[in-house]
C-alpha cells in the first residue's frame, strides 16, 4: 500500500504480487475492501481522477446544473470546475461576492443578516448559496465565506469557513470548518471540501 498525500487529498496506490493473476486480483480487492470498511466515506474515485472531475460527472449522471457564491475563494471553485473540457452543460456560473456591497446589490444578501450575523455566518452562508440558486436558475447553489487570512474578521479567527449547500425544493445546509495553513491552502482546501460535499449529497439524494 502505498499512500500518496496531496494538499487535502490522499492517493492509495495498491500492489500485488503472485504467480497467478487472478489471485493477485483477488488480493488487491480485498485488501480495497479492508480499506473502504474504514475510510470508504471519503473514497470518491480511482486513477487520476479529481474532486472536481467527479462533481462533474455526478452532475451529469442526474443531468443537474450549478453555480456558485464566492466570498472567500474569490473565484476558485469556478476555476477548478472550468478547467475540465465541457463544463458548460453543468456549470451555470459564478458570482464572487468579496464586498458586503456586492453581497447586498448583486445577490441579495440581506442588510439584516451582515449587520446581526456578519458575512462570515451560517446565515450568511445560507442567503447566498440560495440565492445564486435562484439567480442562475440551477438545481443546486454552493456558497463559501470565511477568512483566509492571518487576523481575525468578526471576532471569529482564521480558518474559520462557512460552506452553503442549497439544492431545489431542500432546505439549505451548511458546513463549518476550522481550517489551519496558509491563505491559500485554506482556500485550496475549502473548495475541495465543497466539491466532496456536492457529490456526498448527491449520493445521499439518489440511495433515498
Amino acid at each position: 500500500i502505498a499512500p500518496l498525500a496531496g494538499d487535502g487529498e490522499v492517493t492509495l496506490r495498491l500492489t500485488a504480487r503472485h504467480q497467478n493473476e487472478s489471485e493477485a486480483v483477488r488480493l488487491i480487492n480485498e485488501m480495497e475492501k479492508t480499506i473502504n470498511s474504514r475510510v470508504g466515506a471519503f473514497f470518491y474515485g480511482y486513477d487520476q481522477t479529481t474532486l472536481a472531475d467527479e462533481l462533474l460527472r455526478h452532475l451529469r449522471q442526474r443531468d443537474m446544473t450549478i453555480s456558485a457564491a464566492e466570498s472567500l475563494t474569490g473565484g476558485l471553485f469556478s476555476d477548478q470546475l472550468t478547467a475540465v473540457k465541457g463544463t458548460s452543460d453543468v456549470f451555470k456560473g459564478t458570482i464572487v461576492c468579496y464586498t458586503n456591497e456586492v453581497k447586498q446589490s448583486i445577490l441579495n444578501v440581506s442588510e439584516e443578516t451582515l449587520d446581526q450575523h456578519g458575512a462570515v455566518s451560517e446565515q450568511c452562508a445560507k442567503e447566498m448559496a440560495e440565492q445564486i440558486r435562484k439567480l442562475a436558475n440551477s438545481d443546486i447553489g454552493i456558497s463559501f465565506t470565511g477568512i483566509a487570512g492571518e487576523d481575525p474578521v468578526e471576532g471569529k479567527k482564521p480558518g474559520t469557513v462557512y460552506i452553503g449547500l442549497a439544492f431545489k425544493d431542500q432546505p439549505v445546509r451548511t458546513v463549518l470548518l476550522h481550517l489551519a495553513g496558509s491563505r491559500n491552502g485554506i482556500r485550496k482546501r475549502t473548495v475541495k471540501y465543497g466539491c466532496y460535499l456536492i457529490i456526498k449529497a448527491l449520493m445521499e439524494n439518489t440511495a433515498e
